[in-house]
């Protein structure tokens, strides 16, 4: 069963999939090799609750706290790459923010 919160991930993911905005996700190893070097204790932490640790999305959503990937475009033609996290939780979204905002998360290298 879902919660509220998957499933507005899944109608955002879907939203975006149809859109043509999704990304194509990093490959594992290089997800492990950025995690290891730069995160090395957050993953630590969310081993426990990960039930298969070489599923990108999973490490993705634990330990990046992100849901999806999408490619855009800004105003000057640019392709990003943006991380988006979907929550309906006004609690977790602030602590969410918090987090990824803080010093010590924002060390590592964008993949």
């Amino acid at each position: 069963m879902y919660s509220d919160g998957s499933i507005a991930e899944v109608w955002f993911k879907e939203s975006c999939r149809k859109l043509g905005l999704l990304d194509v996700l990093p490959s594992i190893q290089l997800v492990k090799k950025v995690l290891n070097k730069y995160l090395d204790s957050k993953v630590k932490i969310a081993m426990p609750y990960m039930e298969d640790e070489n599923d990108v999305s999973e490490c993705l959503d634990l330990v990046f706290k992100t849901n999806c990937l999408l490619i855009i475009e800004n105003v000057d033609g640019e392709t990003l790459r943006v991380a988006v996290d979907v929550t309906v939780n006004l609690k977790k979204a602030e602590a969410k923010l918090a987090e990824v905002n803080s010093f010590s998360f924002r060390q590592w290298v964008v993949i």
